[in-house]
């Protein structure tokens, strides 16, 4: 019936694969005799499967095993009614009862009280809230309302006039840069490229002057070297 989900038994199952002349264990003639590893031509596995009938089989056995004992409680139920029906009931299960029962109606009346108390409470703050919110709401509104047409009133008085400005403080920068430019542009590249030439002359005199230096040393050693007399 489906009551419990059970994995089944496992079972295992022999079968037998060729696998080739001289790979396998054993050799059919006409039954599998082993005949040991690598001589043989057919090679033994093991592979395994769920019965499913041992599982159907347990689910059917723990279905048996709820009803039955469904059905012992019962019978210990009607057993238990017919005893205390003809002998009475004992002592200490009536005592037990009544002890039962005069706590459950304690805490019943401690449950009530506890209700009440909380609804007195939420009606009176729950009323309070309201009140509040009937008298002061549309105070609040109007306050949102008037400084919200404020603040439009605002941008639209002063917004043209600021983007004016901006716009004219623009066109001021960009003309101040393109006169700086024009006017001293052409004498800061003209004063580049006189330093330019400037620098390559000085280059060119260090050069020659270096020159001079190494022929004058190579002079000097020419002059200072030394005679080896002939034997």
């Amino acid at each position: 019936m489906g009551i419990c989900d059970d994995e089944g038994v496992t079972v295992a199952e022999q079968q037998w694969t060729f696998v080739g002349q001289g790979r396998g264990s054993h050799n059919c003639v006409p039954q599998y005799v082993y005949a040991g590893e690598g001589v043989g031509a057919w090679a033994r596995e093991e592979r395994y499967f769920v019965d499913t009938r041992a599982k159907d089989r347990a689910r059917c056995l723990q279905t048996a095993a709820g009803i039955l004992c469904c059905l012992l409680l019962f019978a210990l139920s009607i057993a238990l009614v017919v005893h205390l029906y003809n002998n009475g009931v004992p002592e200490w299960l009536e005592v037990f009862g009544k002890h039962a029962h005069h706590h459950l109606s304690n805490a019943g009346q401690h449950l009530g009280n506890a209700a009440r108390v909380v609804h007195g409470h939420v009606v009176h703050h729950g009323g309070n809230a309201v009140n509040a919110i009937k008298k002061h709401a549309p105070g609040v509104w109007e306050h949102v309302k008037h400084h919200a047409t404020n603040a439009a009133n605002v941008v639209k008085e002063h917004g043209p006039g600021v983007w004016e400005h901006v716009k004219n403080a623009s066109v001021a920068v960009g003309s101040a840069a393109h006169g700086a430019i024009r006017d001293h542009g052409p004498g800061v590249w003209e004063h580049v490229k006189n330093a330019s030439k400037t620098a390559a002359g000085h280059a060119a005199t260090a050069a020659t002057a270096v020159q001079g230096s190494i022929a004058n040393a190579q002079s000097s050693t020419t002059l200072l070297a030394p005679t080896v007399p002939t034997l």
